[in-house]
């Protein structure tokens, strides 16, 4: 890159950043970065990647309620389910819920196992709401995969007895988990007053999102969490206004200068709408990390159960701490600095509608979900793996992702190649997730440093529960 963000660490925990000169130079290269694309879905994976694949070509093509939350939510579910189906065949792994059909089933092939996955994961994107019902192509992406393993949908045998019986012990137990209720939430944020502009406020017509997620049931989170630093968010220091206004104008300056890196970096990681989203972003590297290290069919149901009840942790974390903390977004705050001031006097006409590069979604901001999930991934990658290694790279072409942007903003004018050496550099690099929300202008720095933190212990905390049902330490 020949332009970067420094981050200036201040007195509180939140950050500014600001431009400067030329990078420093990258550190030493634990190995090399080959591109992402070298790592492809293919007819040999095996049907763990089969079914995540499948779950998120579901998720991009299902048009509403599947946010990244839920989307989160939804590999968890997918992959406790594969999980329980290959458990019953394993003679030391317990199953995460009790079920007769699971509990009986009698050690087995490799094939009888993958049987087993395929009828529990199908199970679970058949009956999944808002997911069941999403076609591709006028069929449902689970059918298509289910007819192309050579299986049929209502077989009685063994093998599929014990997939459908385990998915649907894990759906009844998450049914009553938390997701499917309510909070009241109304925004409180104005433009009046100082205090109340640091409050979030709608940008358009669009409700918040999910305010209720931060009651959902985790995965391995203490009962205690949300008095628990590892996983509550402190919350951004609202003492000290002046970081927040400082930062606005440097996002405003910086804003309006995004070399084409920059552009890549935050078009590459935004994950809007008919994306994957970001959990299922981290899901699709997961299986690039598989198919790298040639993982088998019982190293992948490991990895991904692991995986996607830590992303599911993710999102509890940061959407509790979202509606507890209700903190305004970039564009809240730079509108009110620019614009309205200080007992409403107008200033420059231009900045009443000021928008961020990345479109703001309709959330409040701290902490940052990307940060989060991305963190919490990282995580679990790391303990699969044994090594911070992850050594890919991605080219982001010229044009990429103009349907993330906010209106006038444009997207890269060439191809630029990203690498990542290690999942902590694709956590929190330069070319990570973290600052490609501080690049698209919709966080402040603090939001993703307090994610990234938050999501790295909840993240274990779901590696560690686990571990537990995979050496049948966790009783029923």
């Amino acid at each position: 890159m020949t332009r970067r963000l420094t981050v200036v660490f201040l007195t509180i925990p939140a950050l500014l950043f600001s431009l400067v000169g030329p990078a420093a130079a990258r550190p030493p290269s634990p190995g090399p970065a080959f591109p992402i694309t070298n790592y492809p879905p293919s007819d040999r994976d095996n049907v763990v990647l089969k079914w995540n694949e499948t779950m998120l070509a579901t998720i991009r093509a299902t048009s509403s309620g599947a946010h990244p939350p839920a989307n989160a939510r939804a590999l968890a579910i997918l992959n406790t389910a594969i999980y329980d189906a290959w458990a019953a065949h394993e003679p030391t792994a317990k199953a995460t819920q009790r079920n007769v059909r699971v509990t009986a089933a009698q050690p087995a092939s490799a094939e009888r196992k993958a049987e087993a996955i395929s009828h529990a994961a199908h199970t679970v994107l058949t009956r999944l709401a808002p997911y069941a019902d999403t076609t591709v192509g006028g069929s449902r992406p689970a059918d298509a995969t289910l007819t192309a393993l050579g299986l049929t949908a209502g077989s009685t045998s063994t093998a599929a007895q014990v997939g459908v019986g385990a998915a649907e012990a894990v759906l009844a137990a998450r049914g009553n988990d938390g997701a499917s209720g309510s909070a009241p939430y109304a925004h409180r944020g104005s433009y009046d007053n100082e205090a109340e502009a640091f409050l979030w406020q709608p940008l358009d017509s669009r409700p918040a999102l999910v305010p209720h997620w931060g009651d959902v049931r985790g995965f391995g989170l203490p009962g205690s969490w949300r008095s628990d630093r590892r996983y509550a968010a402190p919350g951004p220091n609202t003492n000290n206004g002046n970081v927040y206004k400082q930062g606005a104008r440097e996002i405003v300056a910086y804003g309006n200068d995004l070399t084409d890196e920059q552009k890549a970096c935050a078009v590459y990681w935004a994950d809007g709408p008919t994306s994957e989203t970001p959990p299922g972003h981290w899901n699709t590297l997961a299986q690039a990390v598989s198919r790298r290290d040639a993982n088998t069919l019982d190293e992948d149901v490991r990895m991904f159960f692991a995986l996607g009840n830590a992303l599911l942790n993710a999102g509890v974390v940061s959407w509790e701490a979202k509606y507890r903390h209700d903190f305004a977004r970039p564009a809240t705050v730079i509108r009110w600095l620019y614009y309205y001031g200080q007992k409403g006097q107008k200033r420059d006409p231009a900045m009443q509608n000021w928008t961020s590069y990345i479109a703001t979604p309709p959330f409040p901001e701290y902490t940052s979900g990307h940060s989060t999930f991305s963190a919490a991934a990282a995580q679990v990658l790391r303990n699969a793996t044994g090594s911070d290694h992850m050594g890919l790279s991605t080219v982001v072409r010229a044009g990429t992702g103009a349907a993330y942007l906010s209106p006038g903003k444009t997207p890269p004018s060439r191809d630029v190649t990203m690498s990542w050496w290690t999942f902590s550099e694709a956590v929190g690099g330069e070319e990570g997730s973290g600052l490609s929300r501080l690049y698209g202008g919709i966080h402040f720095a603090d939001a993703n440093e307090h994610g990234q933190t938050t999501g790295t212990n909840a993240g274990q905390a779901a590696w560690t529960e686990a571990q537990r049902y995979i050496t049948g330490a966790a009783g029923h």
